[in-house]
């Protein structure tokens, strides 16, 4: 068995097996011969983090007990469903959690001035 060989099925013993994938394809992508080693590294360990992230988010969203997964691409907008466009895309675009921020937290603060002035 090959040292390469050796270094992939030690990675999947370690249970690196998406970075061992990785590797495996870099070995097979001559172009990639050609990037130092520092810049390889540092992709088979983004594609770890990544298929590692990627899990823990399905593993949460099974949790929570949702029944499928969902995206605003998906949405299919039907006459009888009485979906507005405009309102979904403002939606995704998450504007609403900034302007909660700023006018949730000013009413916060009066709210708690407020509270202050009364005891």
């Amino acid at each position: 068995m090959s040292s390469t060989q050796q270094t992939i099925t030690r990675l999947r013993e370690l249970k690196l097996v998406p970075m061992a994938d990785a590797y495996d394809m870099q070995l097979q992508q001559p172009k990639l011969h050609d990037v130092s080693f520092d810049d390889r590294f540092a992709m088979l360990v983004d594609h770890e983090a990544s298929e590692r992230e990627a899990r823990k988010l399905k593993r949460l969203i099974r949790g929570a007990g949702m029944p499928e997964l969902a995206s605003f691409e998906d949405v299919e907008y039907k006459v009888n469903r009485g979906l507005d466009k405009a309102q979904l895309a403002s939606l995704a675009s998450c504007d609403w959690i900034v302007t909660f921020r700023h006018k949730g937290a000013s009413c916060f603060r009066h709210i708690g001035a407020s509270c202050k002035r009364s005891n």
